[in-house]
């Protein structure tokens, strides 16, 4: 479709207007144009090779090219001689050859629209027509140019800037727990984007050091971008989310480093929303003492070392007796760090042996929400291997055979359904853990797979290990928190390389990190607890239970905390 164009220099070849006047009086004018408003083609389907494959060899484009034709005259000045006419006319070819010198190269045609400038990038396609018409100094041109990638950008890139929010080591603890912000909703490490634009377009990420492990998550689609790797103070990591790669210091490939479960996402038109989120090491700061406790003794002294009042209990039958009828309380700081934080406290019998309680029942202190124990031989998944139920020295787990590896992913997961995975609820936190046992060094990934209502399994939280202990068994367990659509969450070991792995004891609890596993029959620690089934042993979650004394009420939000 033609368009009556105006000199107005709105469309450039590089930096050469091709509807201007030029500083020797010429009027160049556009006089057609075909390609540049039609719709594009086709988009060609997604290519489906995995990460680690991509550009290994030869595959179609992803997009049909739009080829653009241009034709147009420049007229030198009307007042200008013979010569000089031939001179600047001369001058304007000049101009052209070194702007389209675009056959083992490719340039920018840009065009001003009605309502944005947008430009396309583009390689001359044929020869083209530069010359004069007999008797005449007006020079023609006719210019073909084909672009690889049909779509339409803005001339000016959209750049936004975010800060890792700083979490791990020094003074103050927080959560391990991955992707999660920390203070208002405001805050520096979200960022929001606008594609402006009527299709999917891809982006770039400069993420800059210090930080472990950086991860860029895209709110909308679920899907994300991780690098398991550190980087220093000087360091930095350029990805190109379209072209697919990952350079660190512009200068080594770090594609390698990326985790298994990481998409090249592109952004929707409109809004796009990221989260940055990593570890960044914290520098001790003074008064912090790196979160050493400088009270004396925090159970007795207060920070300004007055003695904290001890209460006692005179009264011959509290809630639960003791063997001498007198109870005896103290309050107890028990906060992390009294120095900072003086006001939380709880209250401890002193009483070597409070025998004789008097109780009104029972209260759950955590639940395992995995609804089947490996030793009921159901409720568990594989990918890359069958189902091989085993028991050796009393312990039941499975043992994954892929030392034939054929597919890039092998996996043992709990159920791989909404109908027997562990529930979960979006925006709490769950800890997820596995005995695994190897028989050579090899790398394992440990992930909960986040699934919606339909059962999709949407997106992961992910935590790479490298077993180096042949032949023992190996606690590994990850945190994270349950995104916006989760039903259901789930224990996953998967490996990407051939090996013979086994897995048991998987556990999976609200919790922000692992306190130690537990089922219906298993239960190794405070010995006040007690492990049950919810319903049919082996067939249901398992819980831990303890004695709730008269009188005492649940105040923590937590699940079972007195």
């Amino acid at each position: 479709m033609a368009q009556d164009i105006h000199a107005h220099g709105d469309i450039k070849i590089g930096n050469l207007p091709l509807n201007y006047i030029d500083e020797d009086g010429c009027r160049w004018i556009v006089q057609d144009v075909t390609g540049w408003w039609e719709t594009p083609p086709a988009i060609i389907p997604e290519d489906e090779r995995p990460y680690n494959e991509d550009g290994n060899y030869w595959t179609a484009g992803r997009y049909g090219p739009r080829t653009i034709q241009i034709n147009g005259v420049v007229i030198p000045p009307p007042r200008a001689s013979e010569r000089e006419a031939q001179r600047i006319i001369s001058r304007a070819r000049d101009k052209i050859n070194q702007e389209i010198n675009l056959v083992r190269r490719t340039g920018i045609l840009s065009f001003a629209e009605v309502d944005a400038n947008r430009q396309i990038e583009v390689q001359l396609l044929g020869q083209p027509l530069i010359a004069t018409a007999d008797g005449s100094n007006v020079l023609h041109f006719d210019l073909q140019f084909i672009a690889s990638d049909p779509r339409k950008h803005s001339v000016s890139r959209k750049v936004h800037s975010a800060t890792m929010r700083q979490v791990g080591v020094g003074g103050l603890k927080f959560p391990r727990l991955y992707p999660r912000k920390y203070g208002p909703s405001s805050g520096t490490n979200r960022v929001h984007v606008k594609n402006e634009g009527d299709t999917y377009t891809y982006g770039t990420f400069r993420i800059s050091g210090p930080i472990r492990n950086p991860r860029v998550d895209h709110a909308e689609s679920g899907e994300f971008i991780k690098l398991n790797l550190e980087l220093g103070e000087d360091d930095y990591v350029d990805i190109d989310m379209q072209n697919k790669t990952v350079v660190l210091n512009n200068a080594v490939s770090r594609v390698a480093n990326l985790d298994f479960d990481s998409t090249w996402f592109s952004f929707q038109p409109g809004d796009n929303t990221l989260l940055f989120t990593g570890t960044v090491p914290v520098v001790p700061q003074e008064g912090w003492a790196a979160a050493t406790n400088l009270v004396t003794n925090p159970s007795i002294e207060a920070a300004t070392g007055a003695d904290v009042v001890v209460h006692q209990n005179f009264m011959p039958d509290p809630s639960f007796k003791a063997t001498d009828t007198v109870l005896a309380v103290t309050r107890t700081n028990i906060a992390d760090n009294p120095v900072l934080m003086p006001e939380r406290e709880e209250f401890v019998n002193l009483v070597s042996n409070p025998a004789g309680r008097n109780t009104d029942g029972t209260v759950t202190i955590r639940e395992n929400l995995v609804k089947r124990h490996i030793s009921s031989g159901t409720g568990f998944a594989a990918y890359g291997t069958s189902l091989d139920y085993r028991e050796e020295d009393g312990r039941h787990f499975i043992r994954a055979d892929w030392s034939d590896l054929s597919d890039s992913l092998g996996y043992v997961t709990t159920s791989a359904s909404n109908t027997l995975g562990p529930d979960a609820t979006p925006g709490q936190v769950y800890t997820a853990s596995a005995l695994v046992r190897v028989q050579a060094p090899t790398s394992l990934r440990l992930s909960i797979p986040w699934r919606n209502a339909n059962g999709n399994n949407f997106t992961n939280t992910t935590e790479t290990f490298a077993v180096e202990e042949a032949g023992s068994w190996v606690r590994l367990s990850v945190t994270g928190e349950a995104p916006e659509g989760t039903v259901t969450g789930g224990v996953r070991v998967s490996a990407s390389e051939a090996s013979v792995v086994d897995y048991a004891e998987p556990l999976f609890e609200r919790a922000s990190e692992f306190l130690g596993y537990f089922d219906g029959d298993t239960w190794d620690g405070d010995p006040d607890f007690t492990p049950e089934w919810t319903g049919t042993p082996g067939g249901s979650t398992s819980r831990l239970v303890a004695p709730k004394p008269v009188g005492w009420t649940l105040t923590n939000s937590t699940p079972g905390i007195l």
